[in-house]
């Protein structure tokens, strides 16, 4: 099933209790979901909203993320070098 506005050269997905991450191909991040405690984003990017419907990438790990992870309330991203 296709993810309205999340690029088709997803890597790797993850979800959390209600949020969802998605790594690229290229190494960008795409989050969506709730955002109470700040899974969705690095803690500096304002252009992510509180909750993200769809899919809205992290500009802040752009082209570094090889794999990502999420919890509960938490998310990780895997840098690759």
């Amino acid at each position: 099933v296709a993810v309205q506005g999340l690029p088709s050269s997803v890597l790797s997905l993850s979800a959390g209790k209600a949020h969802s991450l998605a790594a690229l191909v290229d190494g960008d991040v795409f989050v969506w979901g709730w955002d109470q405690f700040g899974q969705l984003g690095d803690g500096e990017s304002p252009n992510i909203p509180d909750d993200a419907l769809v899919p809205q990438r992290v500009s802040a790990l752009s082209g570094m993320v090889c794999d990502v992870a999420a919890g509960w309330f938490h998310s990780f991203a895997i840098v690759c070098t």
